[in-house]
C-alpha cells in the first residue's frame, strides 16, 4: 500500500531517492494502471520470504501468478482505498524574505556622499530647531565640518540599526552576537552608539579609528556612497588601494568583493579603459558554405597606393597605382586587378575585366568606411566611388547585387582583409623599394594571384600516399596553378569520345567539391572567439564609440536603432552623438556604460 501511495503522490513531495524513481514511473506509465495485490496472492513474496526446493517445484503462485489474472477483468479484486496514514503528508512552509529595507530617503537623494551629508545635516538642524523657543536665532549658512561629521554618524547609526538589529540588541545586553561579528570582536561604542570592530590591534600605535573601525554592512546604500567617495577623492585607485584607505575608518563586511563590484561600475574608470561589446559569433552566410560556382559571390577590397611608372625613362614621373582584389566567398580564390586611380570609370573597367575572365558574379560584398582602402584620406573618394548612378547602372547591366558592411567593421570582411594582407606581404617582399612600370607591376600582381590560388585551403597531411592538398586553383584549372606541367592523361585514354571527356571533367569538378565539403568546411566550424552570450544592445543604452584615438577622447552616444540578425543577436546599431550626428557602428565598436539604477 505504501508503494501505491507513492505512485499516486507528486514526486516533488517525496524524498530525493524515492521521488526520482517515482517520477520515472509517472513519466513512463499512467497512475490508473497500478493496482493493489493482496499479500496472499503476490508472487513477489515467494522470492522475498523464500521457498524450499521441494516447494518451488510445483508452487502454483510462483509459476502461474495470481488466479484472478486468468479471469475476466470484472472479477478482479476491487481497487483498494488508500488510507490517510498511507499518504504522504504535505507540510506547508512559509518563506520569509531576508532583504532589509533602508527606508531612509536621504540616502537615495543623490549619488554623491557630500550632498547626502549636507541634506542630513540640514535635517538634524531642523530637528534641533523644532525643540527651541521661537525667538532663538537660527543658522542659515552651510553646515559646518562638525555638523557634517554628526550627520555621517547619524546615517551610520541608522544603517547599523537596520542591518545589525539583532547584534545591536545583543551587544546592548552583553549577550553573544552572531558568529560573523564574534570573529571581529565587535563591541558597542557607548559614546556614539556605534558598533565597532574590536579585533587584536588594541596595543598597536594606530589611531583609535584604525584600531577599531566602524562596522558597515555590505548591502547598504551608505556603503556604496562611501566607496564612491573615497574612490573618487583619491584619483580612482584600484580595489586594493581603495580598501586600504577605507579600512582606516570603516570595516565593510566582504569588503573585497563589494569594492571590486562597485569599481567595475565606475564611469570614469570605464572611460579610461572601456571594454567593447563582443556579441556571439554568428553563422556563416550561405555564400561561404554553399557549393556554388567559383566567383559566383565575391568580396572586393582595395589596397595601396603603390608607386608605378608608365616607362623606365628618367623624365617619366612616378604615379600612384592601386590593387583591386576580388575574393571568392566559397573557395577563397583571388583575382587581382591593377587600377591607376580610384575613380568610378576605372573601377567599372576593373569589374568588367574580372567578369570577362571569371564570369558574371551574383553578388559583391565590400566594406563601407575607412578600412575600404586602408587610409582615412580616401574615405570620401571611396564613398563617391560606390554611390554614384554610374556604378548602379553598371551593376544593373550585369545583374549584380552590392552588399555594404557597416562602417568601421573590418571583422565582417575578414575574408578579403586576409587576402589583402597576404597579397601585400608577398608584394613588399618582392619589389621592396623599387618603382616598377605598369606592365611589371601588373605581371607581379598576376604572379601573386597564382601563388595565393595555390595555397591549401584545408588541412595538409604528412602522409605521402594521401591525396594532393585541395587549393582554390582546383576549382579554376582543376589543379594548383603554381605547379609543374603534367601530361594530359585524358588524351592517353583510347577511343575517348568528346562527351566522355566532358563527363570526366565534370567528375573531377564534382570530386573537388566533395573534398571541399569534407576537408575545408569543418575548418571554419568552430567559434574561435566571441563565443559567450552577452546582453543585447537595447534602445536608449548609453555607449562609448571606439575610435583610433586615446580612449578618453572617445565620444559618448545613445542607441536609437538596433539591427538584430536571424539569431536575434544585435551586431549593428545606429547611435546619436552629443552633437546630434547619427552614425552606424558594429557592436564591437561600442562600449556600453555600466550604468545602474538603484534606489529612487
Amino acid at each position: 500500500m505504501v508503494t501505491l501511495a507513492w505512485i499516486n503522490t507528486p514526486s516533488a513531495n517525496l524524498k530525493t531517492f524515492v521521488g526520482n524513481r517515482v517520477a520515472k514511473i509517472q513519466e513512463l506509465t499512467s497512475q490508473k494502471i497500478w493496482r493493489y495485490v493482496p499479500s496472499a496472492q503476490n508472487p513477489v513474496d515467494c522470492a522475498s520470504r523464500g521457498l524450499t526446493p521441494s516447494e518451488i517445484v510445483d508452487h502454483p503462485l510462483w509459476w502461474n501468478g495470481p488466479t484472478f489474472l486468468r479471469q475476466p477483468l470484472d472479477t478482479w479484486p476491487q481497487q483498494a482505498n488508500i488510507s490517510d496514514t498511507d499518504r504522504v503528508e504535505n507540510h506547508s512552509a512559509t518563506a520569509t524574505p531576508t532583504q532589509l529595507d533602508e527606508s531612509c530617503v536621504i540616502l537615495y537623494a543623490s549619488s554623491e556622499l557630500s550632498k547626502v551629508l549636507r541634506l542630513a545635516a540640514y535635517w538634524l538642524r531642523l530637528r534641533q530647531r523644532l525643540g527651541r523657543p521661537p525667538r532663538v536665532q537660527y543658522q542659515t549658512n552651510r553646515p559646518s565640518a562638525q555638523e557634517t561629521r554628526d550627520a555621517l554618524q547619524a546615517l551610520i547609526r541608522w544603517v547599523q540599526h537596520i542591518h545589525f538589529a539583532e547584534d545591536w540588541n545583543c551587544l546592548r545586553q552583553n549577550r553573544p552576537c552572531t558568529p560573523k561579528l564574534r570573529m571581529l570582536g565587535a563591541y558597542l561604542d557607548l559614546d556614539n552608539d556605534l558598533i565597532r570592530v574590536g579585533g587584536r590591534l588594541k596595543n598597536s600605535d594606530l589611531p583609535y579609528e584604525a584600531k577599531h573601525p566602524i562596522l558597515l554592512p555590505k548591502q547598504s546604500q551608505l556603503t556604496i556612497l562611501l566607496i564612491d567617495y573615497v574612490h573618487s577623492l583619491h584619483c580612482h585607485p584600484g580595489p586594493q588601494t581603495t580598501q586600504n584607505i577605507l579600512h582606516q575608518d570603516y570595516w565593510i563586511l566582504s569588503a573585497r568583493s563589494v569594492i571590486r563590484k562597485r569599481l567595475h561600475q565606475c564611469i570614469p574608470c570605464f572611460q579610461a579603459k572601456p571594454k567593447p561589446m563582443n556579441p556571439m559569433m554568428g553563422a556563416l552566410p550561405r555564400a561561404r558554405v554553399a557549393s556554388i560556382k567559383a566567383f559566383a559571390q565575391v568580396g572586393v577590397d582595395f589596397a595601396g597606393p603603390f608607386w608605378v611608372k608608365a616607362a623606365l625613362l628618367r623624365r617619366i614621373q612616378a604615379t600612384k597605382g592601386y590593387l583591386c582584389i576580388f575574393v571568392c566567398m566559397a573557395t577563397r580564390a583571388v583575382h587581382l586587378e591593377l587600377v591607376s586611380d580610384l575613380t568610378t570609370c576605372l573601377f567599372l573597367s576593373a569589374l568588367n575585366r574580372f567578369i570577362s575572365r571569371r564570369g558574371r558574379c551574383e553578388a559583391i560584398y565590400s566594406d563601407c568606411g575607412t578600412n575600404f582602402v586602408g587610409a582615412k584620406n580616401y574615405l570620401e573618394v571611396i564613398q563617391k566611388l560606390i554611390k554614384p548612378d554610374e556604378v548602379e547602372r553598371g551593376l544593373a547591366t550585369h545583374q549584380i547585387r552590392w552588399h555594404l558592411n557597416p562602417p568601421a567593421a573590418p571583422h565582417m570582411g575578414g575574408l578579403w582583409e586576409a587576402a589583402v594582407k597576404s597579397a601585400k606581404t608577398l608584394l613588399h617582399r618582392t619589389i621592396k623599394e623599387q618603382i616598377l612600370t605598369y606592365e611589371e607591376l601588373n605581371t607581379i600582381f598576376h604572379r601573386i594571384e597564382a601563388i595565393l590560388n595555390s595555397r591549401p585551403i584545408g588541412s595538409m597531411s604528412s602522409d605521402p600516399n594521401d591525396l594532393q592538398p585541395l587549393t582554390a586553383g582546383h576549382f579554376l584549372t582543376l589543379e594548383p596553378i603554381v605547379t609543374m606541367p603534367t601530361p594530359d592523361t585524358i588524351k592517353t585514354l583510347p577511343k575517348l569520345e568528346l562527351h566522355q571527356r566532358w563527363k570526366l571533367v565534370q567528375q573531377l569538378q564534382q570530386h573537388f567539391w566533395e573534398r571541399w565539403q569534407q576537408e575545408y568546411l569543418h575548418t571554419i566550424q568552430t567559434k574561435s572567439k566571441w563565443n559567450k552570450i552577452e546582453t543585447n544592445l537595447a534602445l536608449g543604452d548609453l555607449v562609448i564609440i571606439k575610435e583610433p584615438t586615446p580612449p578618453l577622447t572617445w565620444k559618448t552616444a545613445r542607441v536609437i536603432e538596433v539591427f538584430p540578425g536571424e539569431d536575434k543577436i544585435v551586431r549593428v546599431a545606429n547611435v546619436r552623438t552629443a552633437e546630434g550626428k547619427i552614425v552606424k557602428r558594429p557592436a564591437v565598436k561600442l562600449c556600453r556604460l555600466p550604468l545602474t539604477f538603484e534606489g529612487n
